[in-house]
């Protein structure tokens, strides 16, 4: 049998170190460890808002929306009713507007909802009509 070779990397050094010296390498990373729970304490924490917590495309369209359609209440709703053929012209898409502030309006959880306002009031495109709402206390 041949004698196994011994090994001079960085790892292996380390190692046959860190045997014959345990004790100084358990002290040493528990002083490691403490010296680095005292840092991250004293630097502290800085949590990032929910609305910027999205990342790519998720985030873009979040930005796109709160541009869009501002919210006084975090707690509102859009509803928003699209045509493909209808504009807000025609009396079909108004009651259908319609109907959705009554079926909004009817929920007894429903605080507020923006009936009175023209179908354009929130978005300028000819084929589509917004209603927000609130709920809660």
């Amino acid at each position: 049998m041949s004698p196994l070779k011994r090994s001079n990397n960085i790892a292996a050094r380390m190692g046959r170190w860190s045997a014959s010296h345990w004790k100084t390498a358990v002290f040493g990373w528990l002083a490691f460890v403490i010296a680095a729970v005292m840092v991250g304490n004293f630097v502290g924490t800085k949590n990032i808002d929910t609305a910027d917590a999205n990342v790519g495309q998720a985030h873009k369209a979040d930005q796109i929306l709160k541009q869009a359609f501002p919210q006084v209440d975090p707690q509102t709703e859009l509803v928003l009713v699209q045509s493909s053929s209808k504009t807000i012209q025609d009396p079909a898409f108004r009651a259908t507007v319609k109907d959705v502030e009554n079926t909004i309006a009817g929920n007894p959880a429903i605080r507020t909802c923006a009936r009175r306002s023209t179908p354009r009031t929130l978005i300028r495109s000819p084929r589509m009509a917004a209603r927000p709402w609130s709920s809660g206390t």
